[in-house]
């Protein structure tokens, strides 16, 4: 990281928990070379523009997924409740979505297709998410959780997809 630093601007992204930071924190050269952390909060499922914001990344992120041939179907996953979905398992946290699309991906690969289903991202939930502890419910099994206002997120994704 010194070294990084010490060769001009570079922009260093930690993610996922705060033990991540105690390298700037503890030690004074990195201190005197660094700014000060910037922290991106999850997105929050009642706060309208953080549903937007999710929504706009899902729309980007399918069709960059479809673009590069991953899938062929990608964009599809933009329908119906599969965004709400995936903002309740991945509890807004960007990183945990792409690994839910990460993980469905697999398992669309391994049972030889080229086109994601809702069961993909069912597996893709138990194996990533509920095996690790990381969630206790699998709404593509079950459907969605607990009553939420998700219409700010079903506008920005049909806004920015269409």
């Amino acid at each position: 990281i010194k070294g990084a630093l010490n060769n001009g601007p570079c922009p260093i992204v930690l993610s996922g928990i705060q033990t991540a930071e105690l390298p700037f924190k503890v030690n004074t050269q990195l201190q005197q070379r660094a700014i000060p952390s910037i922290v991106l909060s999850r997105f929050r499922g009642d706060v309208p523009t953080d549903l937007e914001l999710f929504g706009d990344f899902l729309v980007e992120y399918l069709m960059k997924v479809d673009d590069l041939g991953v899938t062929k179907n990608g964009c599809e996953l933009l329908e119906g409740d599969v965004p709400a979905c995936i903002l309740e398992v991945s509890r807004g946290v960007l990183g945990a979505a792409c690994r839910l699309l990460m993980e469905a991906v697999t398992s669309m690969t391994l049972h030889g297709r080229n086109r994601l289903i809702a069961e993909d991202l069912a597996i893709a939930t138990d194996n990533a998410f509920l095996r690790a502890g990381l969630h206790d419910r699998n709404p593509f099994r079950s459907g969605l959780g607990p009553v939420r206002d998700y219409d700010a997120l079903e506008t920005a994704v049909r806004l920015a997809y269409a």
